[in-house]
C-alpha cells in the first residue's frame, strides 16, 4: 500500500513569517472569528534555524541547540482595529438558544 499526502501549500526555506501569517493564517483568523473551524498545522525539521520565542522577544534566529524552548515567532497585529470591528460584527451576529442535545446525554435532566 502506498502512503500519500496532501498539502493545501509547501513554503520554501526563505519564506518569511509574515508571507505565511497573510497568505495562510489571516484569512483563517477572519473565518474563525466568523464562527469557523479551522486547524492550521506547521511543521519544520528541528536545527533549521526557523525558531522564535513564542514571546517574541529580539526576532533574532537562535538554533535549537542554544535553547529547545523556543519554537515560534511572534506575529504583531498590525491593524487592530480591523481585529475589534471583526469581533463586533461577528458578536451581532451571534445568537445563543437552548438545544435537546444535553436532555439526550443526561439522565437526570431528561427525568425532569
Amino acid at each position: 500500500m502506498k502512503a500519500s499526502s496532501v498539502f493545501d501549500k509547501v513554503h520554501g526555506p526563505s519564506t518569511t513569517q509574515e508571507r505565511v501569517y497573510s497568505e495562510m493564517v489571516s484569512p483563517q483568523v477572519e473565518r474563525i472569528l466568523g464562527g469557523y473551524n479551522c486547524t492550521l498545522f506547521a511543521y519544520r525539521q528541528t536545527g533549521t534555524r526557523k525558531t522564535y520565542t513564542m514571546e517574541g522577544g529580539s526576532g533574532e534566529h537562535n538554533s535549537d541547540k542554544e535553547d529547545p524552548t523556543m519554537l515560534a515567532q511572534e506575529v504583531r497585529v498590525k491593524d487592530r482595529a480591523k481585529v475589534y470591528r471583526l469581533l463586533r460584527r461577528n458578536a451581532q451576529e451571534r445568537t445563543t438558544a437552548a438545544t435537546l442535545m444535553n436532555m439526550r446525554s443526561s439522565p437526570l435532566q431528561s427525568s425532569m
